[in-house]
Order: structure tokens, then sequence, then C-alpha cells
């Protein structure tokens, strides 16, 4: 489900009023209001970046640390 909040918000901004954006994951879509879960618990939002929630955020760690290493081309 998508937050009406956040739906209201990107539809000022598309008109050009001058709100804060909403805060969605890039991921997965949860917002404040609709957060995914992540073994069993609510996500939130991460630490380093305002725009990914922790649950996606490690999902994208653990796929970075599942992809083989390359070989240096020295």
């Amino acid at each position: 489900p998508f937050e009406r909040e956040a739906y209201d918000r990107l539809v000022a901004l598309h008109l050009g009023v001058d709100v804060a954006p909403p805060s969605i994951c890039r991921e997965c879509g949860c917002g404040v209001l609709t957060a995914c879960m992540h073994a069993g618990y609510p996500c939130a939002w991460s630490a380093t970046d305002p725009n990914l929630c922790t649950a996606c955020e490690r999902r994208e760690a653990q796929a970075a640390a599942d992809l083989p290493e390359t070989e240096n081309a020295s």
C-alpha cells in the first residue's frame, strides 16, 4: 500500500508547491506508515542513505557480499 501523505506530497511537488519530499524507500517503496518487515521487525531509515530503509540496506549489503571478487588487472 502507498501512503496517502506520500502521494499528496508527490502531487504537491509536481504542482510546484514547496513541500518536503516524502520518505519512500527507493528499493521496496515502503514509507513511514508502511514499514516493511525484516526478520520479523519493521524497518527504519538507513543512517547512511535517507532514501533507503534498513531492510533493503541489509539486502544490498548481503547481495554485495555474495558477489564473487574480481581479480585486479595490474
